[in-house]
């Protein structure tokens, strides 16, 4: 099940990706990296606000905190100028 999950995650069209409770990056989709332009290699097990310190002081950033301060999941999307999307 979880293999098939994940075969999904991968070939949807719009980016999609995990982060872990430390804020690194756990999974991104090849949508994802592509919008992102990295690789895997370069994300994963990296802190998304190491990675991209500019979104510190972003919504995310918020989004994340509030998650965390309710020690529930959080999901945040974010749609690009092209209409396409990153889910996380």
């Amino acid at each position: 099940e979880r293999q098939r999950f994940q075969q999904v995650i991968e070939s949807l069209g719009d980016g999609f990706l995990a982060l872990d409770a430390e804020d690194r990056f756990a999974f991104v989709n090849p949508a994802g990296l592509a919008m992102l332009g990295r690789s895997s290699e370069e994300l994963i097990g990296v802190g998304v606000f190491e990675a991209f310190p500019m979104l510190a002081d972003s919504e995310l950033a918020r989004s994340l905190r509030r998650a965390k301060d309710e020690n529930e999941p959080s999901t945040f999307v974010l749609t690009t100028v092209r209409g396409r999307t990153l889910s996380l």
